[in-house]
């Protein structure tokens, strides 16, 4: 198993620091903990690149992941930095796009809403969305019992999203949802099995013609929503 950890300035240095203290305890069994960065001497190869486990790769995000996401990593696990673009989101248009041409695909805006206690029009026109109208520490695993409420966390935005999909008011016909979850010490990751049957299932032609398709990226509190027209 590989762990991707998108960035190498700040939240990447600590998301990778994080991950190596969970390798180095026996509580993950990564064999490679890979760092992508535009600045192959980012502050990520600075502070971590003496340890063994850790490679630091210069490479675009996206032209990473076009070529890394493959089955034979269907183990692995991608770690998204906070403040990126939607990568999943532009990286689904790009496989769309591959197959059926770049007029066969539209990004369109998520202007419906889910109905959330936090929705933000993007001016890309997606939509950043969330449960917590409060400051969440950028540690918060997401537990059981909410540390801000001090109640139980009943929530979780992957149902919210797939629940929107279903309701004919939406203005989507599906949805494709990427949980980014708690992996070990407060590190959430996105499973590339997941990403690479998400990809599988909306090349599937269907009989609806366009589709529209939301595709999401949340953990249980926080998220990124962008609907994709196909056809």
């Amino acid at each position: 198993m590989e762990l991707v950890v998108i960035g190498g300035g700040c939240y990447g240095t600590y998301h990778a620091r994080q991950l190596l203290k969970a390798c180095h305890a026996g509580k993950l069994a990564a064999e490679r903990i890979v760092v992508v960065d535009h600045n192959g001497d980012c502050r990520a190869r600075g502070e971590l690149g003496h340890d063994p486990l850790l490679e630091v790769v210069r490479a675009d995000w996206q032209d990473f992941l076009d070529g890394y996401l493959v089955p034979q990593r269907a183990d692995s696990y991608v770690v998204p930095a906070p403040f990126s673009p939607h990568l999943f989101y532009h990286w689904l248009v790009r496989a769309y796009s591959a197959v059926y041409g770049h007029d066969a695909v539209a990004m369109v805006p998520a202007s419906k809403s889910l109905g959330l206690p936090v929705e933000i029009p993007l001016a890309n026109g997606q939509r950043a969305i969330s449960y917590a109208p409060w400051t969440c520490p950028a540690t918060c695993v997401e537990p059981a019992v909410c540390p801000a409420t001090k109640g139980p966390r009943d929530w979780s935005l992957a149902g919210a999203v797939r629940r929107f999909a279903a309701d004919p008011a939406s203005g989507v016909s599906e949805s494709v949802v990427f949980p980014c979850y708690h992996l070990a010490h407060g590190i959430g990751a996105v499973p590339v099995r997941t990403l690479l049957h998400a990809r599988e299932q909306l090349l599937v032609p269907t009989g609806q013609r366009p589709r529209r398709v939301a595709v999401a990226t949340v953990s249980h509190c926080h998220g990124i929503l962008g609907v994709l027209s196909l056809r």
